[in-house]
Parts: C-alpha cells; structure tokens; sequence
C-alpha cells in the first residue's frame, strides 16, 4: 500500500514538475521573440518600423489617457514592441489598454479572472512587454477572424457579441478616434 502511495506522490510530483517547465518554455518563448523582435523581426513592406515620433506619439496618448508619468516610458516601448510584431496600431493598442485597464495596474484580476495590463486569460502581471504583446496577439487573432472588422475584433476581445462587449468596444473605438484626433493636430 505504501509503494502505490509513493507512486501517485512521485507522479503528482512529475505532474507539476512537467507543467511548471511546460510554463517555463512559454514564458521564454514569448521574452525571446520580444528581446530579440526588434532586431529579427521580419517586417511587410506595408509596415513601417516605429521611428522616434511615433513613439513620442505613443507617449503622448498613454499621457492623454492619464497614465501614471513614471510608467509611460516602459509603456510605450512595450506598446510599440507589441505594435510591431502584431501589426496593430499602437495609437489603438493604447485605447484597448486603457479601457480594459484604466488605472494601468500590471496585478489587476477582473471578477472574471482577466489578469494584467490588458486583461487577458494570461498575463505576467509584472512585465509591460509580455502582457502587451500577449493583449496585442490576441487582438490580431480576432481581427483576422473577424475579416479586419476593428469593431467586431474589439468585441470578440471584450467577450463576444454581448451587449455589454458592443458597448466596450464601442468605447475603445471612441477612445480611439480622440486620440487620432489630437494626432491630426500635431
């Protein structure tokens, strides 16, 4: 009895050990791709690379949303990264992060379990970087799925086609726009 009992200890044990390395390799996986993005990344000839100006851009809007000054620098390195490799605007980058996540919190858990800056399933909840891409990669998947309908992807993003998902996204579209607006007047 005490050998069986061994045997499903040391296999619970081999359980979380395979799942902790399996997280790991995902984990790294995601910071390789985001360190080494910048100088690898194969980019269309459609996309531009960022230059200086749109990242003062990305600064100003993160400010005009009233991100905390001291987390703007980091933000908009991480929006752009995220901008970048998942070939989304960083100006709406900025708007769905804010909606989703007004205070800019990196712990912040909605009721439903959303985690991180651009409340995902998954979410670092520590690096800017990661959990923007995350949020950015899984805002492409949604717009491709939704033949790059920016409204239909922001709301299968917000939950689906709810109601309470049309209404943020609604939103996210309106933030959106006002920061267009003041790029307009640059």
């Amino acid at each position: 009895m005490e050998n069986v009992e061994n045997h499903e200890t040391s296999a619970a044990h081999s359980a979380v050990s395979l799942a902790k390395y399996a997280v790991l390799l995902v984990c790294m996986s995601v910071l390789w791709v985001q360190f080494h993005s910048f100088t690898e990344l194969i980019v269309p000839v459609q996309v531009r690379p960022v230059g200086q100006q749109q990242v003062d851009r990305v600064k100003q809007s993160l400010l005009k949303v009233g991100a905390p000054p001291e987390k703007v620098d980091e933000l908009a390195m991480a929006i752009k990264g995220a901008s970048a490799s998942a070939q989304v605007s960083p100006i709406l980058l900025v708007a769905l992060m804010y909606t989703e996540n007004e205070n800019f919190d990196y712990k912040a858990v909605s009721d439903k379990g959303y985690k991180g800056l651009m409340q995902t399933p998954w979410a670092s909840m520590r690096w800017a970087d990661v959990d923007t891409l995350l949020g950015a990669k899984i805002l492409q998947e949604k717009l491709k799925l939704s033949g790059n309908n920016v409204l239909e992807a922001l709301r299968l993003y917000k939950g689906g086609k709810n109601p309470t998902a049309t209404r943020q996204a609604k939103r996210t579209i309106e933030v959106y726009e006002d920061l267009l607006k003041e790029k307009d007047m640059l």
